[in-house]
């Protein structure tokens, strides 16, 4: 991570999802830290796929808890 690194939770992860994320890995000061999205098995899947760690069903919890 970069000094100045945004850091980055995505809520919904819907169809724009993947695209977003990309439109984020591609930007050199921002860094995706947290997913969320109701459907947890959806959640799940996407955090594994993308290797991202913090994940979240409650939007909520995520910015209370998220790094």
């Amino acid at each position: 991570m970069q000094p100045d690194t945004i850091k980055v939770g995505m809520v919904g992860l819907g169809l724009v999802s993947t695209a977003h994320l990309k439109g984020y890995q591609s930007h050199p000061r921002a860094e995706v830290v947290a997913i969320c999205d109701s459907d947890s098995a959806r959640v799940e899947r996407f955090a594994r796929a993308h290797g991202i760690r913090e994940s979240y069903s409650s939007y909520e919890q995520m910015l209370r808890d998220a790094d």
